[in-house]
């Protein structure tokens, strides 16, 4: 799935040339990867993708995110891992305001894992800071 966020109205949601893609799976590496906008930041969940070739102008960020969203408290936060990882390296709003929006917006029924959510952004943020590489 692919998000355009833009702050001018949206002519089309699909990104031709994307500065920043968050690659859950290996099939969204594999696809997005060569359409990487120049200079475009490129973030991989390691454990369920193998890093794909990218150019030498883009940065990777290889985040182990199942596997630290397990150590956080739940698997089903690898997304909010990717989050972190993303805020650490492009902080397009800063930590202390997800981290904000996550108490306000975490629906009740989910109230339980706020503190999952909370470690599971961390973790992600750590995780970005261990890992950021250049292409080779």
């Amino acid at each position: 799935m692919a998000f355009v966020i833009s702050d001018r109205p949206i002519g089309s949601p699909f990104a031709r040339h994307p500065e920043i893609v968050l690659a859950l799976n290996q099939p969204s590496a594999v696809k997005y990867a060569p359409l990487m906008g120049l200079g475009g930041l490129l973030v991989v969940n390691t454990s369920l993708a193998e890093l794909p070739p990218i150019r030498p102008d883009m940065r990777l960020i290889p985040v182990a995110a199942n596997d630290l969203a397990e150590a956080a408290g739940d698997i089903c936060l690898a997304n909010v891992v990717m989050l972190g990882a993303l805020s650490a390296a492009h902080p397009v709003l800063p930590a202390a305001t997800i981290e904000t929006a996550l108490e306000r917006y975490l629906p009740e029924r989910h109230r339980n894992l706020l503190d999952a959510n909370q470690a599971a952004f961390r973790a992600g943020m750590a995780g970005e800071r261990a890992q950021t590489r250049m292409a080779a």
